[in-house]
């Protein structure tokens, strides 16, 4: 999923690089305001919870390393 968040991040910066270079900073096609939305949107990862760390109610235990710990296990 990593790759595919990098790979998919890396397609936007080159859209960004071309439309900036083709167009301008005029306003996209879409309605939006262009490159500059453009750049944003290549920040944004395709799956933004894989930089943060595994933790909260939605990680699985064995995420936790005391969850480890809590079964029994030495480490």
């Amino acid at each position: 999923m990593r790759l595919l968040d990098e790979t998919w991040c890396g397609m936007k910066r080159t859209h960004w690089g071309v439309t900036l270079k083709i167009i301008g900073q005029v306003p996209g096609t879409g309605g939006t305001a262009g490159a500059s939305y453009l750049q944003r949107s290549a920040a944004t990862p395709l799956f933004p919870l894989l930089a943060e760390p595994a933790t909260g109610p939605a990680a699985p235990a064995a995420a936790h390393p005391s969850a480890f710990a809590q079964q029994g296990h030495r480490s």
